[in-house]
């Protein structure tokens, strides 16, 4: 089974916005109102670096959110945040509806081939891109499977396993 992880991760820095020291962050969440109630957030840089923030303020704009925090009042300083994740601890994380799965929970669930039962690989992350992706770990290398029903089945976190439906090719690194 794979371990709960303590934090969630509910969204990604884009990039600086407008002179007031906005931040442009991409939803990782299904529900991204939950962005109205945030007071503090961890941000992680790609290395692992973590730097806890306050949320002065949000909004939504075209499908992403800016947040304002109270650690930055200009946008030079705050683009260098760009590409870091956003993280609350799990338990204020919003609980998923019925049926779906929180990210974090994906992570490093083994992926199994649904027809032979044979071991894929390891979730290693989720990729959001039109369609979320699952990114695996395999013996060959890494592997994108669109998170999809068609390919993604019986996930079952508490057994640490994810089904695959693998058409011819999707397997292939």
């Amino acid at each position: 089974m794979a371990p709960r992880t303590q934090f969630v991760t509910v969204g990604r820095i884009l990039k600086a916005h407008g002179v007031r020291g906005e931040a442009k962050v991409e939803p990782l969440t299904f529900d991204p109102e939950r962005f109205r109630s945030l007071e503090h957030v961890i941000a992680v840089s790609p290395k692992g670096e973590r730097r806890e923030l306050s949320v002065s303020g949000s909004r939504p704009m075209q499908g992403a959110w800016l947040l304002t925090f109270r650690e930055f009042d200009a946008p030079e300083p705050l683009a260098e945040l760009a590409g870091w994740t956003l993280e609350v601890p799990r338990e204020e994380a919003a609980v998923p509806p019925s049926g779906q799965t929180l990210f974090a929970d994906m992570i490093g669930l083994t992926a199994i081939d649904a027809a032979s039962g044979e071991t894929i690989g390891t979730i290693r992350a989720i990729v959001t891109a039109g369609n979320d992706l699952l990114e695996i770990s395999t013996a060959r290398g890494d592997i994108l499977v669109p998170w999809v029903a068609e390919f993604v089945d019986a996930i079952d976190t508490e057994g640490g396993t994810v089904k695959i439906h693998a058409i011819p090719g999707l397997l292939e690194p």
